[in-house]
């Protein structure tokens, strides 16, 4: 459902849990296409190729949260046996460059076999209108590395 207001800079969208897949280069990425904070900042997940038999994005939504979004992924690992992936979070301001301070560093998630997890991202409020895009990236756990 699309909720357009005469003023086209605001817009409330409310969409379905299942989200478009598409594949591009090294790495299948799951997104919705119209998935905004404000609508205006896309927010994107990526899986990568390693994972893309075991483990699936179930869906993203963004809730407002008192000061903050709460942006939720919830993965899914349709594998037997648990696995151990990693998330990072980027967001990238109205230049496109990455905010650094904002930038997470990889973080472990273990997924149990057959099971899925919620993984949510915080983002102020404050600093959307700064904001050109949210980026989450799931890979592999590779130890030593």
């Amino acid at each position: 459902m699309w909720l357009l207001s005469k003023n086209k800079k605001k817009f409330l969208l409310t969409l379905p849990l299942f989200l478009l897949t598409s594949c591009t280069g090294g790495s299948v990425v799951y997104k919705s296409q119209s998935l905004a904070i404000q609508s205006s900042v896309p927010v994107t997940a990526e899986v990568s190729k390693e994972l893309a038999d075991s483990v699936r994005l179930e869906r993203i939504v963004v809730i407002p949260k008192g000061d903050n979004y709460i942006i939720q992924l919830t993965l899914r690992n349709f594998s037997d046996n648990p696995l151990n992936v990693i998330y990072k979070v980027e967001l990238y301001n109205s230049e496109g460059l990455k905010v650094d301070f904002l930038t997470s560093k990889w973080t472990t998630l273990e997924l149990d076999s057959n099971g899925e997890r919620v993984v949510k991202v915080v983002v102020p409020k404050r600093l959307v209108g700064k904001l050109s895009s949210v980026k989450i990236f799931v890979r592999t756990f590779e130890r030593g590395g």
